[in-house]
């Protein structure tokens, strides 16, 4: 949609300001609010209004006021004087301005510079368009009958329903937010999800209109208008195709249930929907209707009494059922919600909501790691119900993607995740799109870690980033800044990270936030400052035990176990190291087994304990080799370099390290290649320091971890008598180093100092 905001043009869905010729982007915080004030125009808002609708959340008034400033300085002629955003003292702030939305005509006239040829073709066509409408606006018979002829309702179409616009005060806002969820639960459980729509991300009607018809311009668009009327309830449905209304229908009712239940049945009627989602719904009640409204809001044990009372009064009541199952999923109380399902498995509703009954109980199992039985009892379910449409085929091979990967049968997690969407229309379904390249790239990255992975997570955010789904746009962005972390495009990588932390701050998830976390500490812990790295851990720490989420408390010792091995807290690191096994031994997590055997190598290597070291390697290459993480052998190699270095076997320590430079090559893994060619640096000291310093200068194309690179140069320098150039190298460490400057490297750089006085 394009406004004129007075004389300034604004595209309302890029959030381009157009004035006197120059384009002004704005960014998605200040298009969101000035998208807010032209909803609103020539209304005083409030400061508390604008926090609670344009950020979701209070944060400062002064935050508020440099929004608004920003914004001023795009809008006004004289910022210092303003005349569009006004603030009223003690009031709010008002939108004073002519807003006026640009007439779709003249738009395509600007953009497409129509010949005069042309405009006459135009002009009569919107002439024949205009004609139309007011004989049908004027005619005697009903507008409905005539319009609803050119829609062919026997194909199936695809329904938009808008958010339900309530006028008064009188309903409620729990009320409000239940009808849209009743509405949402109905038509995404049956077998006919997909060819009902709802829109959760747009902020206005015609924001959402525009976005999905331009995406998808068959879709029929439904918005409704419900008011309370003394002791009645009346609803006015809008049918649409997005340019012109089709039909309006006007509905009233004593009671609010029995409203909610005809607005069901219009929208299945309109987009012959299977008939069983009207069957389902069972005239959902007021109580029904509120519980719903509590869910939406967050308040999940006050939507789950609300339910339990229905139950106890109707225990056939199947939607009640089912929205029990999944707040007592989402209270984490698991064999509650399965019990429940259970129930629901034994009666008549599994031949109408199987489908979610199984999908629910497959994210439990998978809690529980039970992947064996999430791949027979979907696969069972496949077999016995062929019939159900492509959303529910795709959202089942998703979650056996995910319980292959969590089997490391990674073969097969990549088959599913491909074929998820096969039959999917990525416009209308974004987020199935982005669930099926996230668990692509998953599968894929355990054996590389290249550029077709990193494309795989890019297309995952896009398509989150589409669907508006924030915690599907976090978690791409975390693989994106581990890969780059690891092949040390440092900048880029903090650039990411940064964006991921600042999207889970804005959906307030403390499970992502936490996830956050370790991967700042893991960052800050590479780039030496270990006590901030060891204070964010601390924070996951406490928030792993706040959300009783043991990846969460895995991913806590880890990073405290590695932080402590940096400084040198060798019982401390073996505390942590050994709670991290015990944990990974009791919840099965292999990545987790593996990462504890590398901090264990660690730990040995460190204190030159290489005692059983083979006996622990081969443990852990049988792990390895057992689930199919091949990707990791080259990490493990490397620790058998590093022991061979040790008890000076060179030779077969220079020619792993060959082997491992040529995997690590095929896998884009730079930073093991780094990693062995430092360790490679050091096996040369002995015998060939020059060679040790071509070593060194051949990795700066991997653009290295400065430590231990820089020392190692210098130490290389110093052996060759090259004292100048080795001290300005570790001027430049000092630097960098922050805490990873350490006693032996100060003792070389005093040594260098003497040899050159």
């Amino acid at each position: 949609m394009f406004y004129f905001i007075n004389n300034i043009s604004y595209n309302y869905s890029e959030g381009v300001l157009t004035k006197k010729e120059q384009e002004i982007k704005l960014t998605n915080k200040q298009k969101k609010l000035l998208n807010y004030f032209i909803d609103n125009p020539n209304k005083i808002l409030s400061k508390q209004t604008i926090m609670e609708e344009v950020w979701g959340r209070i944060i400062t008034e002064n935050s508020v006021d440099q929004f608004i400033s920003t914004l001023r300085g795009y809008l006004e002629d004289n910022p210092s004087s303003p005349q569009l955003l006004i603030t009223h003292f003690g009031k709010g702030i008002s939108l004073d301005a002519r807003v006026e939305l640009k007439k779709q005509i003249k738009q395509e006239q600007q953009q497409l510079k129509i010949s005069g040829s042309s405009v006459s073709v135009v002009t009569l066509l919107v002439i024949i368009i205009l004609a139309g409408l007011y004989f049908f606006q004027n005619s005697d018979e009903k507008p409905e009958a005539n319009l609803l002829s050119e829609v062919d309702l026997g194909k199936g179409n695809k329904v938009l329903v808008l958010p339900t616009a309530f006028e008064g005060e009188q309903i409620s806002l729990i009320e409000q937010k239940g009808i849209h969820e009743v509405l949402k639960s109905i038509f995404t459980r049956t077998a006919s999800e997909g060819q009902v729509l709802f829109d959760e991300t747009s902020q206005t009607t015609n924001q959402s209109i525009e976005k999905h018809w331009r995406l998808e311009k068959s879709l029929l668009v439904i918005q409704t208008k419900i008011i309370k009327d003394g002791g009645i309830y009346k609803s006015t449905i809008e049918l649409s195709n997005g340019v012109r209304t089709i039909q309006k229908k006007q509905l009233s009712s004593a009671n609010l249930n029995d409203l909610l239940n005809e607005q069901i049945n219009y929208i299945a009627s309109i987009s012959k929907a299977d008939n069983k989602a009207s069957a389902i719904a069972q005239s959902p009640s007021q109580l029904y209707i509120e519980a719903l409204g509590y869910k939406q809001k967050g308040d999940l044990e006050k939507a789950k009494s609300l339910i339990e009372k229905i139950l106890l009064k109707k225990g056939d009541y199947f939607q009640a059922r089912l929205t029990l199952a999944e707040l007592l999923f989402s209270l984490k109380k698991y064999d509650e919600s399965l019990a429940q399902l259970e129930t629901l498995k034994s009666t008549s509703a599994y031949k109408i909501i199987g489908a979610e009954i199984e999908l629910t109980r497959a994210k439990i199992h998978h809690i529980k790691h039970d992947y064996q039985k999430i791949i027979a009892d979907l696969t069972n379910y496949q077999l016995n119900n062929l019939e159900i449409n492509e959303i529910k085929k795709a959202k089942i091979k998703l979650m056996m993607g995910d319980a292959y990967y969590g089997l490391s049968d990674f073969k097969n997690s990549m088959h599913n995740y491909l074929n998820s969407v096969e039959n999917i229309n990525e416009n209308l379904n974004p987020l199935l799109y982005s669930k099926s390249y996230f668990g692509q790239a998953i599968s894929l990255q355990t054996s590389s870690i290249g550029k077709r992975t990193f494309a795989l997570f890019e297309k995952a955010y896009e398509y989150a980033r589409i669907s508006g789904n924030i915690n599907l746009q976090v978690k791409p962005l975390n693989e994106m800044a581990n890969i780059l972390f690891s092949q040390y495009k440092w900048e880029e990588a903090v650039t990411i990270q940064k964006q991921a932390l600042a999207l889970m701050e804005l959906d307030n998830n403390q499970f992502e936030t936490a996830k956050g976390l370790g991967t700042l500490a893991g960052i800050l812990n590479q780039r030496g400052h270990f006590t901030e790295a060891k204070e964010i851990n601390d924070r996951l720490g406490r928030k792993a035990k706040e959300l009783n989420a043991d990846i969460l408390q895995l991913q806590y010792l880890r990073y405290d176990a590695i932080i402590a091995l940096n400084t040198f807290n060798w019982e401390h690191a073996q505390r942590q190291s050994d709670a991290q096994l015990a944990l990974a031994i009791k919840t099965n997590n292999l990545g987790m087994k593996l990462d504890n055997a590398f901090i264990e190598f660690e730990l040995r290597l460190i204190k030159k304990d290489t005692k059983d070291f083979l006996q622990k390697w081969d443990e852990s290459k049988e792990l390895i080799t057992k689930n199919g993480l091949e990707r990791y052998q080259i990490y493990l190699d490397l620790y058998l370099a590093r022991y061979y270095k040790a008890i000076n076997k060179d030779k077969k320590a220079i020619a792993l390290i060959q082997s491992i430079t040529e995997k690590a090559l095929v896998s884009n893994d730079y930073k093991i290649i780094v990693d062995a060619h430092n360790n490679l640096a050091e096996i040369y000291f002995k015998t060939d320091p020059k060679q040790s310093l071509s070593i060194l200068n051949n990795i700066e194309q991997y653009n290295p971890h400065p430590n231990p690179y820089l020392d190692l140069k210098a130490k290389a320098l110093h052996l060759l008598g090259n004292d100048v150039e080795a001290l300005s190298i570790l001027n430049q460490a000092k630097k960098v180093y922050n805490e990873s400057w350490t006693v032996e490297i100060q003792t070389l750089y005093e040594e260098i100092q003497q040899s050159i006085k």
